[in-house]
């Protein structure tokens, strides 16, 4: 019968990689087990197993794969932006969410201008 250690390496391939940068000693605790992570070691866990309070002493070393797969997926469109009337010769240039995009009501070739200018910073 072969012997397996309860850290091996391979089972754990699958969570990322941590590092504590304080300079105190905590306990992680993962299932029954409790580990202890010393100042500046490099230890493998899930990010369900690290509690909110510890997120800000200890780094992430290796990106979530998952996360990274779903920032590919996920692709932006560009805003879309319009010229809305408010109403005696005076505009709002609004994009897709209804939001205006100029402070003050503008005049029609003024409110073009703006459109075309922002639609160029967004390409």
């Amino acid at each position: 019968m072969k012997r397996t250690s309860k850290s091996d390496k391979s089972e754990r391939t699958d969570q990322p990689r941590w590092r504590n940068t304080s300079t105190s000693t905590f306990r992680l605790k993962s299932g029954k087990d409790i580990r202890l992570i010393k100042p500046n070691q490099v230890f493998l866990a899930s990010p369900a197993e690290i509690p909110e309070g510890i997120r800000d002493i200890i780094e992430l070393l290796d990106p979530d794969p998952m996360e990274e797969e779903a920032k590919k997926i996920r692709r932006t469109e560009p805003p879309e932006f319009t010229v809305e009337s408010k109403g005696g010769g005076w505009y709002d240039v609004v994009n897709s969410e209804g939001k205006a995009m100029n402070e003050k009501a503008l005049h029609k070739t003024e409110a073009e201008e703006l459109k075309a200018k922002l639609e160029e910073v967004e390409e």
